[in-house]
């Protein structure tokens, strides 16, 4: 688990698809995790105060433009709900998807 630096504010985020429990955006992950670039869980409440799992890529844009190319270079069967996202809450954890070799 790691805070999110007050840099997220400032950079766009691909986002891939929300999902409602975090068993499903593990699996998410599990299975696309092979042909896609490696992946957060970002957790938030939705208008209702429900928690939601979204699934974005881990690397985060300088520019709406690279965003957008990073979102076109993805296969078009998992971009439906796919889009861009400018910052992120400050008070968001999120989740790597690859740990690093120790």
């Amino acid at each position: 688990l790691v805070a999110i630096t007050p840099k997220a504010a400032d950079v766009w985020w691909v986002k891939i698809i929300s999902l409602d429990n975090l068993q499903s955006a593990y699996r998410y992950l599990r299975v696309y995790s092979k042909w896609l670039p490696p992946m957060l869980i970002i957790p938030s409440r939705d208008k209702a105060g429900r928690v939601i799992f979204n699934v974005l890529l881990q690397k985060y844009f300088m520019d709406n433009q690279s965003a957008q190319t990073a979102l076109n270079d993805l296969p078009d069967s998992i971009t439906a709900d796919a889009k861009i996202l400018h910052g992120l809450e400050p008070n968001t954890y999120y989740y790597w998807t690859k740990q690093e070799d120790k």
